[in-house]
């Protein structure tokens, strides 16, 4: 399906700076011979607020509010390209810029409220800064799986799938998030679900987007019909696009030279592909995730990661790399993290209980770590062939088979480097550096 019915209808007319949003509503008993300008005189159907949107989005933000709504259609769902929001806006100011996202489009929804806790204390791990919270509350078994935590000062995290106690309070939840969070804090779920997707059509996408404008998604859940897909959304960001507070089974950035902001969300049962775009994960937890890291560089904060393909894994031609801060990559299915190209930064991140090493890397022209840290993988550190590694002295991420497997040099613990020179296999091109400070 045409994500809307228009045909290049652009209008050329400029706004002023500060022009309000225009905001279109979509509700369960809405018409679409409404107006769509009130929830009380709200459209039917997404398909018809997308209507609206090519003849206002050019010049002035466009707002579809689909609270409550559980949309579904065993069809491919379009949206963006120059039918819908194809232009950069134009403003009556001094100065136009290329402005960097303004949510020039946008489909919102309100959080759905799921449990309230008084948080009675918190702690963060020392090595990545994520929070687990104490809670008074008695939480039920799997309750709040893929919920998002928000508190009334807006502090936000998701909520790490099997991270949480459950029974009578208190109780303690582990979130994908260095926020300290208030004692007043709400559980939430995503206020609408959006499913889309032909499962007989070969495209390996559900929903896809050409951002030629700015989007932002909020509160909402993704998913494709009878899941078929590898990813609900598949983006092509020539301007930015975000995702704030959302559920997405499956995400594939497919190309684009634009930022791709994903915050406070969840992505699970599907595949993570970075083929373009510059990602940021920020505040996401993931599981149960396909990983495939084409080309690209990602900025990774904050996140969880759980029962998943290598980050940085899945092509063996990789041009991947990422900056990862504050993090956890857990119960992988290989290496928790794979370096195959360009230059790495890691730094506070636990990487535990892994099928594959700690960090593996190959091919990577430098790979900077700084506080790594974890057990149960293979082998903490691995590198095969033109690897170069430096560590700082707080990084003693471990494995069964061994501290650092370097290349044809063997296996070595921590302890066994100098604090001054480098351990390194000339035959493989491999050095580690294990220094007292980066």
């Amino acid at each position: 399906m045409q994500g809307d019915f228009a045909t290049n209808r652009l209008i050329t007319l400029t706004w002023p700076v500060g022009e309000a949003a225009l905001t279109w509503y979509v509700r369960p008993g809405g018409d679409n011979n409404n107006s769509g300008t009130s929830a009380l005189d709200a459209f039917a159907t997404l398909e018809r607020a997308l209507r609206e949107v090519p003849l206002y989005a050019t010049n002035r933000p466009s707002i579809i509010d689909v609270t409550g709504m559980t949309i579904a259609a065993a069809e491919l769902l379009q949206l963006g390209g120059t039918d819908l929001g194809g232009t950069i806006n134009t403003y009556n100011a001094p100065v136009v810029p290329d402005l960097p996202n303004r949510r020039q489009v946008q489909i919102r929804a309100d959080l759905t409220p799921v449990q309230a806790f008084t948080v009675t204390s918190q702690v963060a791990d020392p090595a990545t800064n994520l929070t687990t919270i104490t809670v008074a509350e008695a939480i039920t078994p799997g309750a709040l799986d893929d919920l998002i935590l928000v508190d009334v000062d807006g502090g936000v995290g998701p909520i790490v799938k099997n991270g949480y106690t459950s029974g009578a309070g208190p109780n303690t939840i582990y979130v994908a998030s260095a926020t300290t969070f208030a004692a007043a804090t709400t559980a939430y779920a995503p206020g609408a679900t959006i499913t889309y997707g032909d499962p007989a059509q070969g495209l390996d996408g559900a929903i896809h987007l050409a951002a030629l404008a700015d989007w932002s998604f909020r509160g909402l859940a993704f998913a494709s019909t009878a899941a078929s897909k590898s990813a609900a959304f598949t983006v092509w960001a020539h301007q930015p696009v975000d995702f704030t507070m959302c559920q997405l089974d499956g995400l594939h950035l497919a190309g684009g030279s634009a930022q791709v902001l994903v915050y406070g969300s969840v992505i699970r049962d599907g595949g993570l592909i970075f083929e373009g775009a510059f990602p940021t994960l920020q505040k996401v937890a993931g599981r149960d995730l396909n990983i495939v890291s084409t080309r690209g560089r990602a900025v990774v904060d904050q996140v969880v990661l759980d029962t998943c393909s290598p980050l940085g894994g899945g092509s063996g031609t990789s041009q991947f790399a990422a900056e990862i801060t504050q993090a956890e990559v857990r119960n992988g299915t290989g290496a928790a993290i794979q370096c195959r190209f360009g230059t790495w930064s890691i730094a506070g991140v636990r990487c535990t209980n892994n099928a594959g090493s700690g960090v593996y890397v190959l091919g990577s022209f430098e790979v900077v770590m700084t506080t790594v840290v974890g057990t149960g993988n293979d082998y903490g550190l691995e590198c095969i062939r033109n690897a170069s590694v430096t560590t700082d002295s707080s990084t003693d991420v471990t494995g069964g088979s061994g501290d650092v497997s370097l290349g044809n040099a063997g296996t070595f613990a921590w302890t066994d480097f100098s604090p001054v020179l480098p351990i390194t296999d000339t035959e493989q091109l491999v050095r580690v550096f294990h220094q007292g400070g980066i």
